[in-house]
């Protein structure tokens, strides 16, 4: 498989995203929501997702407006993520960076999905109305136990 290649599973998952971000600001123009997490959708592992996530975290403190997660909407499955200040391109060029095959990019309270593969996608409903309501997160992050986005069970 193509490494640009997106299963109708990871784009189902990907357009049925929330987010958790506990610190987001009330009011932002631009900004976009990424992982580093499972780089071209190929499970590394937990210490390397852990890895991953400090190197983007630190890499980008300067823009750095939250931490948190993206997920179903449950958040049993979730991954960590961040949501940054910058605009559409800055948006592509941290998907390929951190080599995802997606990213979100939040404009004045819409969020557009940008894909690998040069295809993109307006998710309904704002940004807030994606956010993850609840205070504290489940125990069970099936993110944690399984391998791979694209695999069916995990979605």
């Amino acid at each position: 498989m193509h490494l640009n290649t997106i299963t109708e599973v990871t784009l189902d998952a990907y357009l049925n995203a929330y987010f958790y971000l506990p610190n987001l600001p009330i009011r932002y123009q631009s900004a976009c929501v990424i992982t580093a997490w499972n780089p071209n959708g190929v499970a590394v592992g937990a210490r390397k997702n852990r890895q991953r996530s400090r190197l983007l975290v630190n890499t980008h403190k300067h823009r750095l407006m939250s931490r948190g997660y993206g997920g179903n909407k449950e958040m049993t499955y979730r991954e960590f993520s961040v949501l940054l200040k910058g605009d559409r391109s800055q948006a592509l060029h941290l998907m390929q960076c951190y080599h995802q095959k997606g990213v979100y990019y939040i404009n004045k309270g819409k969020i557009e999905l940008l894909l690998s593969d040069g295809r993109s996608f307006e998710l309904t409903g704002t940004a807030k109305s994606r956010v993850f309501k609840r205070k504290r997160l489940p125990r069970l992050n099936k993110a944690q136990y399984f391998s791979g986005f694209d695999r069916p069970r995990n979605a």
